[in-house]
């Protein structure tokens, strides 16, 4: 089966009607549990709080678009490194990249040809750190709402009210399936995607070919940066 077969393979599903009805059943589950606690149902309160108000907290399209501007600092660090410009020594990646383009010169006279090949092949290498960095980052963010070890707490305790724990689990599932339709790290790291696509899509002047194409040519590229 062709998962291309059309532009939905590409933009997704317009159908929202499973997300009204998740909607409904998160209601549902979370009044039946409130009820359920009795005159403890402020604990639900809090929980709840605590779950609508992290997921708040992080926009998924500032992550999208902190992705796409994280990928172009590889660019401009490739950029500045062919060019002889120093103003970004003091990157952690400098370095990194600096030493591979002086190891690896490439036979293109384009140099927006080369940056969009070393972004390319550096890509991959660059991911693991700048998502990690990314995610210390808006993890710090979510602590200004969510005190972890009282919603924990909170969590053992409806449990332990309620007598057993299927409830919750189902609970937190509907919330997630309804709210983090797109995690804060899932738009990060499409964004950075983004920009990665803007370099393998980029046209040389010089062969007319794409930077894809050019790496199919020479595949041995992309295993030499890793």
């Amino acid at each position: 089966m062709n998962i291309f077969e059309n532009e939905s393979g590409f933009l997704g599903d317009a159908s929202v009607k499973h997300l009204k009805n998740l909607f409904i059943e998160f209601i549902k589950q979370a009044a039946e549990i409130r009820t359920n606690l009795g005159k403890q149902g402020y604990l639900l309160d809090k929980y709840l709080s605590y779950l609508f108000e992290t997921s708040n907290e992080i926009m998924a399209y500032e992550a999208a678009s902190e992705g796409f501007e994280t990928g172009g600092i590889l660019n401009g660090l490739c950029s500045g490194i062919l060019s002889g410009d120093s103003k970004n020594t003091d990157h952690p990646f400098y370095n990194e990249v600096k030493a591979y383009i002086e190891a690896h010169p490439l036979r293109s006279q384009e140099r927006a040809t080369k940056v969009s090949i070393y972004c390319s092949v550096l890509f991959e290498r660059c991911l693991g750190s700048m998502s990690e960095e990314y995610y210390e980052r808006i993890e710090s963010n979510a602590h200004d709402v969510l005190d972890v070890s009282d919603f924990r707490k909170l969590y053992d305790r409806i449990v332990e009210v309620l007598g057993d724990e299927e409830a919750m689990k189902n609970l937190n599932l509907l919330f997630r399936q309804r709210f983090l339709i797109v995690t804060a790290m899932a738009a990060f790291l499409q964004g950075i995607t983004n920009d990665l696509l803007y370099s393998l899509t980029y046209r040389d002047r010089e062969s007319s070919k794409q930077i894809f194409q050019l790496l199919l040519d020479e595949p041995s590229l992309i295993s030499e940066g890793e």
